[in-house]
């Protein structure tokens, strides 16, 4: 992963600061709001219990303005784990979003402490 939060303050009030996205990475700042769906074939994978409860080439991804992609409207920090092409993903902060992060997109991501106002 690479860094989070990329906040600085202009007197009281933070200023949020994209990161710069990597080749071959996207930013969850590019992403519409409000939401869009789209069709993805990455390979998803979720195991749950010790078993393999999903393995799918046909998954659709939601993208939303700072929200790491929520591919399958599993909440992954729920689940043993996730993979997308045989990346293990990380949940997103907070408990109550439900997005994947993996190594394709660069936040910072809402969730982290202090992101509560975005």
């Amino acid at each position: 992963m690479h860094g989070r939060a990329g906040a600085h303050t202009v007197g009281m009030r933070p200023k949020l600061r994209p990161d710069v996205p990597l080749p071959g990475q996207e930013s969850v700042w590019d992403y519409p709001r409000p939401p869009r769906i789209e069709p993805t074939t990455e390979r998803v994978l979720i195991a749950l219990g010790g078993e393999i409860i999903l393995d799918t080439q046909d998954a659709a991804r939601v993208l939303e303005t700072s929200h790491p992609p929520d591919r399958v409207a599993v909440y992954a920090g729920r689940m043993d784990y996730c993979e997308v092409d045989g990346e293990r993903v990380l949940p997103q902060a907070g408990g109550f979003y439900g997005g994947w992060i993996t190594g394709r997109v660069a936040g910072p991501f809402k969730g982290e402490p202090g992101t509560l106002g975005w």
